[in-house]
């Protein structure tokens, strides 16, 4: 269970900085180009970043559990 929930936020963790970059760059282009969506734009950048650092933390969430619980 661990080790398959590992390999899962291993997968996370590669591919999040790539994904959170290729939707901070769209965001960007929102905000700078229209008016209209800078609100949206902003509100997405915060949660991209948010995002990448939760898929972060995680692993420190999960190394902590299984050194305090025993499964």
């Amino acid at each position: 269970m661990v080790n398959s929930l590992n390999s899962v936020v291993s997968a996370a963790q590669t591919l999040a900085p790539a994904v959170a970059a290729v939707m901070a760059i769209a965001a960007m282009f929102m905000y700078m180009y229209s008016d209209k969506f800078a609100d949206v734009a902003k509100t997405k950048l915060f949660k991209i970043f948010v995002s990448v650092g939760v898929i972060a933390g995680v692993t420190t969430v999960i190394n902590w559990m299984t050194s305090t619980a025993r499964f």
